[in-house]
C-alpha cells in the first residue's frame, strides 16, 4: 500500500481514466466524421465549389401508376426537371414519339427508373416536347413547354 491506497484501487482508477479517454476519443471522431460528411455533401452538391448550393430543379414531375403529375409543365431554357418515381413499378421516360424519340433524342432516361428513384433532365432548347413512359407509351404521356 502507498499512503493508504491499495493497488487494486489504483488499478480500477486507472481503468476508469482510460475508459474516459476512449469515450472522449470516440466522441471527437463522431463529431469530425459527421462534420466531414456534411462538408463532403456541400462540396459535391455545389459542383465542387464550397459555399455555393446547386440550383434547385425548376420542376418536379411525379410518376404514378396512373400518369405524370402534372401532365403539362412549363420551364425556361436551361432549367431541369426531376422525374420522381412514386409508383411501385419501374418506368422509363423518353421524348415522343415512341419508339423513335426523334422530337428530342437526348431526352431519354435510357434505363428504367426504379420505384423511389429519380431521373433529371436539363432542357437546353426551347419548344414544346411531348414525352411518354416507354414501358407504357400509349397510356402514360406528358408535355413540357420550354420557353
Amino acid at each position: 500500500m502507498v499512503k493508504g491506497i491499495r493497488m487494486e484501487d489504483r488499478f480500477i482508477n486507472n481503468q476508469r481514466g482510460i475508459a474516459h479517454i476512449l469515450l472522449m476519443l470516440v466522441i471527437v471522431l463522431v463529431v469530425v466524421g459527421v462534420g466531414g460528411y456534411f462538408l463532403y455533401r456541400q462540396f459535391f452538391s455545389s459542383g465542387g465549389k464550397l459555399g455555393q448550393k446547386a440550383p434547385p430543379p425548376s420542376g418536379v414531375v411525379t410518376i404514378t401508376k396512373t400518369g405524370f403529375i402534372p401532365s403539362t409543365i412549363a420551364i425556361k431554357k436551361g432549367q431541369s426537371i426531376i422525374f420522381m418515381n412514386k409508383d411501385s413499378s419501374a418506368h422509363k421516360v423518353a421524348a415522343a414519339p415512341y419508339p423513335s424519340h426523334n422530337s428530342l433524342s437526348s431526352f431519354n432516361s435510357k434505363t428504367q427508373i426504379a420505384p423511389s428513384q429519380n431521373y433529371t433532365y436539363t432542357f437546353t432548347q426551347s419548344g414544346t416536347f411531348n414525352y411518354q413512359d416507354d414501358l407504357n407509351p400509349f397510356r402514360l404521356r406528358g408535355t413540357i413547354v420550354v420557353n
